[in-house]
């Protein structure tokens, strides 16, 4: 455990998928936190898989083969993310998610520790919710009107995801601190527990 996350470079970071059995990313989005108070800089990247995107997929994020044509792959932005997210910490929805692919897409990136909002809303919020989903949580604290204005976009798209992540973060931060603190995974947790 990790007494502070005070000064820390502190990302929050989805993925979309393309639908496949091994699944390949569509979109990444990622947002940063600033002084545990607020979403800072945000931005997200359309990618062109090597698979098609399956239509079960599309049906979910709305992202189409033909949106992502004439996209970047992965290996043409691979350094770019890498310098976005280096030396942070890594806050997601479901982290298991994220961390898989980041270790088969990046396996030299070691994130300082893994912060899951899922099952910090679990330990925080327990019974008071009935689910933990993002959608959930973002109804549960109101939230939609603050990602809109940051975004003009929806759920299940990368960008607007890492955006509603950071700010589930922020008030489950809000409400228990401690019990926020003794979920964070450091480095050494995370590569024994979710690579």
């Amino acid at each position: 455990m990790i007494n502070n996350l005070e000064g820390k470079k502190i990302i929050s970071l989805d993925f979309e998928g393309n639908g496949q059995k091994e699944p390949d990313i569509v979109e990444i989005g990622i947002s940063t936190i600033i002084n545990l108070k607020k979403i800072g800089d945000h931005k997200s990247w359309l990618l062109k898989p090597e698979n098609k995107i399956t239509w079960q997929a599309t049906k979910i994020h709305g992202i189409k083969n033909s949106d992502v044509e004439n996209c970047k792959s992965f290996e043409d932005i691979k350094n770019e993310f890498y310098d976005e997210i280096k030396d942070s910490y890594v806050i997601s929805h479901n982290s298991i998610v994220e961390i898989n692919i980041l270790s088969r897409k990046l396996p030299s990136f070691i994130p300082l520790g893994v912060i899951d909002t899922l099952k910090i809303s679990r330990k925080i919020l327990n019974n008071n919710i009935d689910s933990h989903s993002l959608d959930s949580l973002i109804k549960y604290f109101q939230l939609e009107p603050k990602i809109n204005s940051y975004i003009k976009s929806h759920s299940h798209r990368a960008e607007y995801d890492a955006i509603a992540t950071g700010l589930v973060f922020l008030e489950l931060y809000k409400l228990d601190y401690t019990k926020l603190m003794s979920l964070v995974k450091t480095n050494k947790q995370t590569q024994l527990k979710l690579f």
